[in-house]
């Protein structure tokens, strides 16, 4: 069974990937107690910064770009 900072992680890097959605930030909330941005805040800002995610008040989501560089979001996220 995974503990609560494993099973974060592996939903952001889940959600992220699979969707062109993205993570839905109420979903994250309604599932863990907590927003994905007071667990994530910093690598979140710095990538949308970076153009590689956007970050609104309903959801988190790569941008095409962003898919292509996953890898180097995914490794911050873990």
């Amino acid at each position: 069974m995974l503990d609560q900072t494993a099973e974060i992680a592996e939903t952001m890097l889940m959600g992220l990937r699979l969707t062109d959605a993205g993570m839905m930030r109420a979903d994250f909330r309604a599932r863990f107690g907590v927003d994905m941005l007071d667990v994530h805040r910093a690598t979140l800002e710095k990538y949308a910064q970076y153009g590689l995610l956007t970050v609104d008040d309903a959801r988190v989501r790569l941008t095409s770009q962003g898919r292509l560089l996953s890898n180097m979001i995914f490794r911050e996220l873990v």
